[in-house]
């Protein structure tokens, strides 16, 4: 099955989110959560706004850091 590239390029950032997370509490914080606190803190909203095609997620989390 092949996933469309935004698909793919949100879920390596909430990836990266999810590691920088379990870094600050001392624990993995699980993917369920992760996209939770994705959803509740305004990364999802912020994603939506910021992506465009070609972008990798690495310069898409770069961005989205610079806006909060």
């Amino acid at each position: 099955m092949h996933l469309p590239e935004r698909v793919l390029i949100q879920h390596k950032c909430v990836e990266a989110f999810k590691w920088e997370r379990g870094q600050i509490v001392g624990t993995d914080i699980g993917w369920p959560r992760a996209y939770e606190l994705w959803i509740e803190e305004g990364f999802a909203a912020q994603f939506a706004e910021l992506y465009r095609e070609g972008i990798s997620a690495e310069e898409m989390m770069k961005e989205i850091k610079k806006e909060t």
